[in-house]
């Protein structure tokens, strides 16, 4: 089960067009298209008449015509028109379809899945992955893969596992032993986790290109902090003005939409980087370290075992899980859903601390 009252990430402003596009999200599928304003809207897929996809239709005067038999739907979900009817006939009151709030700003798309309630709160500001935020070099990355929500959201926070998982991307000269330091955000709905020293890294593809960087490695120094907001938006900030945004939303329960966007400054550090590997070079990094983090998801055995590990051993670098999990936990609880994740990691953290 998932949170349903905070903010998704649903897509990047540049990637939505008038032409409506389906994404599966929290289970529901959900068409997505602008308006003739270039407003982006949000609605269930589904019509309620035999079920076509309404991806499939048209965009007509800013309604979405159904495929298969024509009806038409507004923005606000209603049917206004059904073409095998007379004009004078009353449309039933049930042909309509669930619209979901929708933020936009700093070139994110946000989606709020709970279509009853309004919302409470604001999706977090992302001024930095801004393509408007010329100070950076912006680069953008869009996946839909196999893997558990709580287990994605994990991964993108804690990094004990980069010098094994990714050794063939990443190097680093040791690894980092916390403590934390928590930092809940004023809202409730998300902490910033600092790290008590920073370890140094570079990559290390093995390649040429990348020994030229190895020289430049204090300018990075390390990671800095880490951050999670409400839903699945983990920030990684490194040294050197460079920050890594992770959008986790969930698909359903064994997929997720995992999309990326790093904001480096426009330092020297930033330039000698891309002039020593250039952005081709990044990419295929970039997507081979997440291809190595799908890859360990979708091979643990927590997938196949509802309920997670009965006994799940415990490390230090455990605590920011298990800060996000106890956060995430509460929110669940708040609408009356089941945590699905077993609990047990969480509370022999808490024993442990």
């Amino acid at each position: 089960m998932f949170v349903h009252r905070t903010w998704y990430w649903a897509g990047w402003s540049h990637d939505l067009k008038s032409k409506p596009v389906r994404k599966k999200i929290l289970g529901r599928q959900v068409l997505l298209f602008r308006d003739s304003t270039g407003l982006v809207r949000a609605m269930d897929a589904m019509c309620p008449h035999r079920g076509a996809d309404l991806s499939k239709g048209k965009i007509i005067d800013d309604c979405v015509q159904c495929p298969f038999h024509g009806m038409k739907f507004n923005v606000s979900g209603k049917c206004i028109e059904i073409p095998s009817q007379p004009a004078d006939e009353r449309i039933p009151a049930s042909a309509r379809v669930d619209v979901f709030p929708i933020r936009e700003r700093d070139g994110i798309v946000w989606i709020w899945m709970d279509h009853q309630a309004v919302p409470s709160h604001e999706p977090p500001a992302c001024e930095v992955f801004s393509p408007a935020k010329k100070t950076h070099a912006h680069r953008y990355w869009t996946r839909h893969q196999e893997g558990d929500f709580v287990l994605t959201v994990e991964t993108a926070l804690e990094d004990s596992h980069v010098p094994f998982l990714h050794k063939a991307t990443f190097a680093f000269p040791k690894v980092r032993v916390p403590p934390y330091k928590f930092e809940h955000h004023a809202n409730g709905r998300g902490f910033t986790a600092r790290y008590d020293k920073a370890a140094g890294w570079w990559i290390d593809t093995g390649l040429p290109t990348t020994r030229k960087l190895q020289k430049h490695v204090e300018a990075i120094g390390g990671n800095q902090k880490a951050e999670w907001f409400m839903g699945g938006h983990v920030r990684q900030h490194f040294g050197g003005g460079t920050v890594a945004g992770i959008f986790v939303t969930p698909s359903d329960e064994r997929h997720v939409w995992f999309a990326i966007a790093s904001a480096a400054a426009n330092n020297t550090f930033a330039k000698k980087v891309v002039n020593a590997m250039g952005l081709s070079g990044l990419g295929l990094i970039a997507n081979k370290v997440f291809d190595e983090d799908e890859d360990a998801i979708r091979d643990l055995i927590l997938t196949d075992r509802p309920g997670g590990l009965e006994r799940p051993v415990f490390q230090i670098s455990d605590a920011i899980c298990s800060e996000f999990r106890k956060m995430y936990r509460h929110y669940l609880r708040q609408e009356g859903r089941e945590w699905a994740v077993s609990d047990t990691l969480h509370e022999r953290i808490n024993q442990a601390q």
